[in-house]
């Protein structure tokens, strides 16, 4: 029983110490992406003085961080010259189709977030420095972010639903259009309105104008919680938005989209999933902190909570499926 215990108390205090010194990997491949180390090693090999003199960086510090990188098995040390894993180069670096840079990026952003915690549950959230609105370059890394992390699970979403049946989609907070691009190009006759902030558009004409789309999707600019939506939707899709919103914002949300839908339509919410006990999975529970230091009332909602308020709003039909162990898909009707 003894052995028992001590075995226990080990594995406790591993679980403590790896946990509580996370952050170390976390700083090290955040900052060697911003300073775009992962693009200079993906052409050839360089040795740390050759890199640091073309990109003006510090050689005693680069060093450190590139020995730091081949022991975290991201970075190739030969013969005092280092290179990139083609499988690194393959999501780190600028020019790949399956670059992942952006999002990092925006979790090199949130960083200033999160070491605020202490203060955000003594008083409350969000941090003081979210507080402030997004400067150009961070909205700039947040939107593109969105775009990184949407691939794959836009052309899920595409599948996953019979896109066929449906004419017109409002995207809610769209962002960079990544999911409308998605079920645009799955569905030949289908045209679209991309609805996210004002500030989004440069970037989000970019990625229409990039996919061939232009004539089919436009872009509507505005507060999707308190202005007009426009009208005629038989289709409305809120991927991942209503994590940032209270639940009652998400009541308002859910009403407002429903006044832009024809009756019969469907509203489509995709969404971190969280079981009703509210502490799995491990990382939507994180996220939920996440969204504690960023946000005045955003949370990690369970499957209750997120039917309770598409109900509340007036749909029917109400239905959820989990995507994969993070994600779940909520389907509703407009009643006619």
């Amino acid at each position: 029983m003894a052995s028992k215990r001590t075995s226990t108390a080990r594995q406790t205090a591993e679980i403590i110490t790896t946990y509580s010194w996370a952050y170390r990997y976390s700083i090290v491949i955040l900052t060697a992406n911003r300073l775009r180390i992962f693009d200079a090693l993906a052409a050839k090999p360089v040795t740390a003085r050759s890199l640091a003199h073309r990109s003006g960086l510090d050689v005693r510090a680069l060093t450190i961080l590139l020995d730091a990188l081949t022991a975290m098995g991201l970075v190739v040390k030969e013969k005092q010259r280092y290179r990139c894993p083609r499988d690194v180069s393959r999501y780190l670096a600028k020019d790949s189709p399956d670059y992942q840079g952006n999002i990092l990026d925006h979790r090199f952003n949130l960083l200033q977030h999160w070491v605020h915690l202490p203060e955000v549950v003594t008083g409350g959230g969000p941090a003081p420095s979210r507080r402030r609105r997004r400067g150009r370059r961070q909205h700039r890394d947040f939107i593109l972010a969105m775009a990184n992390i949407a691939r794959t699970a836009a052309r899920a979403l595409a599948e996953a639903i019979d896109i066929d049946r449906y004419n017109r989609l409002l995207d809610l907070g769209g962002g960079p259009g990544t999911y409308t691009i998605a079920l645009c190009s799955a569905n030949t006759h289908l045209t679209a309105t991309l609805y996210d902030l004002p500030e989004t558009e440069g970037i989000a004409r970019e990625e229409i104008r990039r996919a061939g789309l232009g004539e089919r999707i436009t872009f509507t600019g505005g507060d999707y919680l308190h202005d007009p939506l426009g009208n005629g939707y038989d289709l409305v899709l809120a991927s991942n938005i209503i994590h940032s919103l209270s639940l009652a914002q998400t009541e308002s949300l859910m009403r407002n989209a429903r006044r832009a839908m024809i009756p019969g339509g469907t509203i489509i919410i995709k969404e971190f999933y969280l079981d009703e006990s509210r502490t799995g999975p491990l990382d939507s529970a994180l996220f939920a902190v996440n969204m504690l230091v960023g946000t005045a009332g955003g949370n990690a909602y369970t499957p209750s909570e997120i039917k309770r308020a598409l109900k509340k709003a007036g749909f029917s039909a109400i239905r959820m499926r989990r995507l994969d162990d993070r994600s779940a898909l909520y389907t509703a009707r407009n009643p006619k």
